[in-house]
């Protein structure tokens, strides 16, 4: 960053000229590529927005999402535009769900020896994420610190225009995004698994039959109702409140894999492919077992004191719906000594390293990210 805070700029307005105000402050400042995060609540349209893109004569990157994120603050309606002091390197990903082999062609000039960290923002409602991870993967490997998140419509659950790039804003794509910015980068949910392990029977794609050779909804309705404890209300823009599915992982937390819609009382549909014979876990949500689990997520990535760099966060919406009132207690875990906090409630998932800096999709779950100046 060029002097660290100061070219971090808000606008609350959502509107077309409170855009272009943004853009005018942090380029007064003459950063090397600038980083947006706006709101779906500011209704802005590629035919309003495009035009000002496209002039952009420095790289630009970012993301429409259901909310975003300001140090303390959960923001319904505006905009944040970064200005950062180091150009990266960006790709553009078109069409994910158009693509028709598992793997996607990922330029290998995205990194040098000097780069450390890559963002990686999707359309949400893509049903081919974790297609494109494997392939960033595959390409990569473990050299690099990776983190991000699904934008998009929580409205409309469609692709929509909601990457912001110097085309334009793009639809059902992806934006890669390398720097040679270090990083730390921790991922959390803080759910416990209750039951299981069970094996997943039989799916297709991305929706699950039969658990246990039983019907799944049959076989998580049965251990929900056995498990809510008396006055707790599962009602839930999903389908539970307290309870997920986990796939198994040894050695770091399982992998939440949230359910988004039942299909004849029997199947249920999920945001990424689910395996057949993959081992699953029904998993709880408790308020201070997440709290708790962040903070020492926080700890495990937290600068020293005197470090120049701020801290970007992606936090599935599912979160702040299950907090409600309590969310901003969250926000106060993620804001740390002071240090700039920006970030985005996602849709779809969240992409972070686990303990061998394998790049995961993730539901449910927070992913944040330090990033040095």
């Amino acid at each position: 960053m060029i002097d660290g805070v100061k070219n971090i700029a808000v606008d609350k307005t959502g509107t077309v000229k409170g855009f272009e105000q943004l853009l005018d402050s942090i380029l007064g400042h003459k950063p090397e590529s600038l980083f947006i995060l706006a709101c779906e609540g500011n209704g802005l349209t590629s035919e309003q927005l495009n035009p000002i893109l496209k002039q952009m004569k420095i790289p630009i990157f970012g993301g429409i999402f259901p909310s975003i994120i300001y140090n303390r603050e959960n923001i319904n309606q505006g905009t944040i535009v970064i200005g950062l002091a180091r150009r990266p390197v960006v790709q553009i990903i078109p069409n994910l769900d158009l693509h028709i082999s598992s793997s996607y062609v990922i330029d290998k000039n995205l990194i040098t020896e000097n780069t450390k960290t890559m963002f990686v923002l999707l359309d949400g409602c893509s049903m081919r994420a974790t297609n494109l991870l494997d392939s960033i993967f595959d390409m990569f490997g473990s050299e690099l610190n990776y983190l991000g998140g699904g934008a998009g419509s929580i409205t409309t659950l469609k692709p929509s225009p909601c990457l912001f790039s110097n085309e334009g804003l793009i639809q059902n794509g992806a934006l890669l995004i390398t720097m040679d910015n270090p990083s730390a980068i921790g991922t959390t949910h803080g759910l416990k698994s209750i039951s299981g392990p069970h094996v997943i029977t039989k799916s297709r794609e991305n929706i699950v039959e039969t658990i246990d050779l039983k019907p799944i909804y049959h076989f998580f309705q049965e251990i929900r109702k056995s498990l809510l404890l008396p006055g707790q209300n599962d009602n839930f823009p999903l389908v539970s409140r307290y309870f997920s599915f986990g796939l198994q992982r040894s050695g770091t937390e399982n992998i939440i894999r949230e359910p988004a819609q039942i299909l004849d009382d029997s199947s249920m549909v999920f945001g990424t492919n689910m395996i057949e014979r993959e081992l699953i876990h029904i998993m709880r949500a408790d308020e201070e077992g997440i709290f708790l689990s962040l903070r020492q997520t926080i700890e495990q990535i937290k600068p020293p004191r005197m470090s120049k760099g701020m801290f970007v966060v992606f936090d599935c919406i599912s979160r702040k719906w299950f907090f409600e009132d309590r969310y901003n207690e969250l926000l106060d875990i993620l804001y740390y000594d002071n240090f700039p906090t920006i970030g985005a409630q996602t849709i779809g998932g969240e992409i972070g390293c686990n303990i061998d800096n394998h790049i995961e999709y993730l539901n449910r779950t927070c992913a944040v990210g330090y990033i040095e100046s």
